[in-house]
């Protein structure tokens, strides 16, 4: 189940995601993630989460926390 507000932490976008795994068993939920990632400053090192961090859309916070259930059980 994915919450309706994300939880975000204060830390990379990468950090965010894999709490628990390092990477994704599927290899098409891997290839939309680096394609997502690619879009920040530093991609998936991106600081999120803070007032100096980068600031994630609605959008891309849903898409982070379905990322964060994928990964969490593939």
């Amino acid at each position: 189940m994915v919450p309706q507000q994300p939880i975000i932490l204060a830390d990379t976008i990468a950090d965010n995601i894999f709490l628990e795994t390092a990477s994704f068993a599927n290899p098409e939920i891997a290839s939309f993630y680096k394609k997502w990632v690619a879009r920040f400053p530093q991609q998936a090192q991106t600081q999120i989460g803070t007032p100096q961090g980068y600031s994630l859309s609605g959008g891309e916070k849903q898409v982070l926390n379905i990322l964060r259930c994928l990964a969490a059980d593939p």
